[in-house]
C-alpha cells in the first residue's frame, strides 16, 4: 500500500496493515544520493501488486524482517543486483545468491557501485 523508501513498506494482508523491511539488503536513505531511485525502482516493481512475503523476523521498530516476491522472482534480490542497494552483510553472511549479485554490480558499477566515494547506508546513518 505505500512504499516508504528503498527498503520499507506497508502491505495489507488479510485486512491488516503490516510494516516490511526488506531482508538482506540496505537501500541509500532518501537525503542520500541514489535513496529516492531505490525508492522510486522498489514502488515500480511492486506498487499495486500482490506480491508474496517470506517473514524471518521482527526488528525492533516491529516491522516483519521479510523477502518480497513478485511473480516469483526476489525483489530484494533484484534490488542488489542492479546497484539499487547494498547487501546488509550483517544480516546476511550466508544469502550467496545476493553476495553474487552485488558483485555482479559492483563489476558493472551500477548505481550505488557507480561512485568510489558513495557512503553505506549504516555509515551514513550514524552521522546524520
Amino acid at each position: 500500500t505505500k512504499i516508504t523508501d528503498g527498503d520499507s513498506i506497508h502491505v495489507v494482508s488479510d485486512g491488516q496493515l503490516m510494516r516490511i523491511r526488506l531482508a538482506f539488503i540496505d537501500c541509500p536513505e532518501k537525503k542520500q544520493s541514489q535513496g529516492l531511485e531505490a525508492k522510486f525502482e522498489l514502488s515500480s516493481l511492486i506498487s499495486d501488486e500482490i506480491v508474496t512475503l517470506h517473514i524471518y523476523d521482527v526488528d525492533r521498530y516491529g516491522r516483519k524482517i521479510s523477502e518480497i516476491f513478485y511473480n516469483g522472482d526476489s525483489v530484494n534480490l533484484h534490488l542488489v543486483k542492479n546497484g539499487f542497494c547494498y547487501v546488509y552483510r550483517k544480516y546476511a553472511k550466508e544469502k550467496y545468491d545476493f553476495h553474487d549479485a552485488e558483485a555482479y554490480a559492483m563489476n558493472l558499477r551500477l548505481g550505488v557501485h557507480a561512485y568510489s566515494d558513495s557512503v553505506k547506508p549504516w555509515i551514513w546513518r550514524r552521522k546524520h
